[in-house]
């Protein structure tokens, strides 16, 4: 018989923008039929002195084809753990899924906030798939 996957309990203590990069032409950035590409990349980070933390950093790419709009950003997510990180844990699907798509809403969010006070139509990041991120 199978045993479920023992999943350890997480909480998200920070999560900060560190690089944000974006180039605007006004004058196309509102074009409708210019086509967003998106690009969402993530990483696991675990450091063996902090047995208990372990973060998430997200490189994320907005671009029209147009060229009229262009958006880096780099930002990371800082979570903690009731126990202390094991190899199991780390190789584990609920880290490598539960943890991006805890901190995906900040980064949308962010990018919402940072376009419409830019003054341009905002920016609303599509829903992320983290369980198959090559379904995106």
């Amino acid at each position: 018989m199978s045993h479920p996957e023992k999943q350890q309990a997480i909480r998200l203590l920070n999560f900060a923008v560190s690089d944000v990069d974006m180039h605007i032409d006004k004058l196309a950035c509102d074009d409708p039929k210019s086509k967003m590409d998106v690009s969402i990349e993530f990483g696991l980070g675990f450091d063996e002195k902090q047995n208990y933390n372990y973060s998430v950093t997200f490189n994320v790419e907005l671009k029209r084809q147009n060229n009229s709009f262009a958006l880096t950003l780099k930002a990371t997510a800082l979570f903690e753990t009731q126990e202390p990180i094991d190899e199991d844990f780390k190789k584990s699907g609920f880290v490598k899924i539960n943890s991006p798509a805890i901190a995906f809403p900040f980064i949308r969010s962010f990018i919402n906030t940072l376009t419409t006070n830019a003054g341009i139509s905002p920016v609303i990041l599509p829903a992320f798939n983290f369980s198959n991120p090559t379904e995106n």
